[in-house]
């Protein structure tokens, strides 16, 4: 039954392949065949999962490139699609008829509410946990709750790499007997800090340096704290830093960057990789998949980003209130269930710090936009506001002649992205 699962999934990737659809119907319809096809499968003897709320997606691609760039055979899913059945499809597509995966290092983005099962299934010698900030509140009801339930995720035996600054990420290596290491950043007030409380005690924690979000150097009356980061990027200038002896550059000029960086920089360090090829390859970086993907409009440099919670849109919004010529914001959000159906987190997004640019409009698309014009008029009641499709808004945005940015959730940037390869932006 195993061959034949294998088999039909394989059919199907080849046809998702000529039409262009189907990321996880091919695991989907395997794993309902056989589904223990993924046990009985010989993958590569090394397999790195990384996961978390933000970043999972940049830190898996720099890995990947980290790996290569090593000499390594890497097996990745880099379609992102990162739930069981997208990682099966993965798995489908790189194994032969004896059911042996090539290849000498396997690594997966996975989604953070998926780590439990997939864990199980595939056992990775590394884990990476980015962050965890508050998204899809139905979905994963806080960030404490998913702490507690990622600790009970990770498999004995694993290497984990968490956040350090991540009062969140780093209970979860509080709770566990896993050999953790920590990275971090030297970064203070890099803006829109939020006050949390402790996982352990649930009374509001202090800091001694913020960095952005609920990120920094924290502690707590009870005794839960920072804990001892190994790998610590310093000297943050710009794209440049400093971790360990040497000095990196960052894909781009954000401390989420930096922090995306340290996290994939810490484990090709522990694993000793040669630093001047890590050099190389991280100032070279590029992610895609509406990860601020960069491109020319009306005679200056926008971008789109995906965002999906408070933490993503303040970073986002923090880059965009750096422009001094006048601009136009598209922003998009659905409230579909992968997108999360609770649209409460708009209203701790940051658009008042986009005051005193020289914004004019504010164009607001997907099926969400109502409650986005709510937390928007809140916060910047002199800006103009129109609601409208992803195709009406870029038209718009084009012919006016200014400079422009586009944020959506997940199944909003889609709409967004096409419009923009449409008019041959992307």
């Amino acid at each position: 039954m195993d061959k034949l699962a294998l088999l039909v999934g394989k059919l199907t990737l080849a046809l998702g392949g000529l039409i262009g659809k189907g990321s996880g119907l091919p695991g989907s319809l395997a794993l309902k065949l056989s589904p223990n096809l993924l046990s009985h499968m010989t993958l590569p003897k090394k397999v790195i999962m990384v996961t978390g709320t933000n970043g999972k997606t940049s830190v898996t691609k720099y890995l990947v490139d980290f790996f290569r760039g090593d000499g390594k055979d890497v097996v990745t899913n880099d379609n992102g699609a990162n739930v069981l059945i997208g990682i099966a499809s993965t798995i489908i597509k790189n194994a032969d008829f004896s059911l042996n995966v090539a290849g000498d290092v396997l690594i997966l983005e996975v989604d953070e509410g998926n780590l439990a099962t997939i864990g199980k299934i595939i056992h990775p010698n590394t884990a990476v946990i980015t962050n965890l900030f508050q998204d899809q509140v139905d979905r994963f009801g806080s960030a404490e709750i998913l702490a507690a339930r990622l600790a009970k995720s990770i498999p004995e035996g694993t290497r984990v790499y968490i956040n350090g600054d991540d009062p969140m990420a780093s209970y979860v290596g509080s709770l566990i007997k896993n050999d953790c290491i920590y990275f971090g950043v030297d970064e203070a007030d890099a803006g829109g800090a939020v006050a949390v409380n402790c996982p352990k005690c649930g009374i509001e924690l202090n800091y001694d340096r913020n960095v952005y979000d609920h990120l920094g150097d924290f502690n707590c009356e009870c005794g839960y704290g920072h804990p001892e980061i190994k790998y610590l990027a310093r000297e943050i200038s710009g794209k440049k830093f400093t971790l360990g002896c040497d000095c990196f550059e960052a894909p781009e000029d954000a401390i989420y960057m930096v922090y995306n960086s340290a996290a994939a920089l810490s484990v090709a360090l522990e694993e000793g990789l040669d630093a001047e090829m890590l050099k190389e390859k991280i100032s070279n970086a590029k992610v895609g998949q509406g990860r601020l993907e960069k491109f020319m409009l009306n005679g200056g440099e926008a971008f789109v980003n995906l965002v999906k919670n408070p933490s993503g849109a303040n970073l986002s919004i923090d880059l965009i209130a750096r422009e001094e010529e006048a601009f136009n914001l598209l922003f998009a959000v659905n409230n579909r269930e992968a997108d999360g159906v609770d649209t409460g987190w708009l209203e701790s997004v940051l658009f008042e710090n986009l005051g005193n640019t020289k914004l004019k409009t504010i164009y607001l698309c997907g099926e969400a936009r109502d409650a986005s014009e709510e937390a928007v008029k809140e916060k910047l009641p002199q800006v103009n506001i129109i609601k409208c499709g992803a195709d009406e808004a870029t038209e718009a945005m084009v012919k006016s002649g200014l400079r422009g940015y586009f944020l959506g959730n997940y199944t909003a940037l889609a709409s967004v992205k096409k419009a923009l390869k449409t008019r041959g932006l992307l």
